[in-house]
């Protein structure tokens, strides 16, 4: 087993990152590896969405309204103002479904 109890000492300050309490072993390191690694992959998605320009509206069409909500989302980071609006809406629909779902 790889020991990242260095990454604790790096991200936190101390070792107290993945629980709130002290830290005692393997498990949080487990724990902190795991969000490392998906935090990794993550940002390898978004380089890739961006490489391939799925993250710019006026070039890519996802459906009637522009993007896929993955791209539309890592496109935020460019503060496109189509993008913006567009994530603003598809969250407003989800919170209107939610809406519609418990009034049936």
């Amino acid at each position: 087993m790889w020991n990242f109890s260095f990454l604790t000492t790096i991200i936190a300050g101390n070792n107290s990152i993945c629980t709130g309490s002290n830290y005692n072993g393997s498990d949080n390191e487990e724990v902190l590896l795991n969000k490392v690694i998906s935090l990794l992959c993550g940002i390898i998605f978004g380089i890739g969405l961006t490489i391939s320009s799925m993250t710019n509206p006026e070039k890519v069409r996802w459906g009637a309204v522009g993007l896929c909500p993955g791209p539309a989302i890592a496109s935020l980071a460019f503060l496109n103002f189509y993008s913006i609006i567009f994530v603003a809406s598809m969250v407003f629909g989800f919170f209107t479904l939610k809406f519609f779902d418990k009034l049936n």
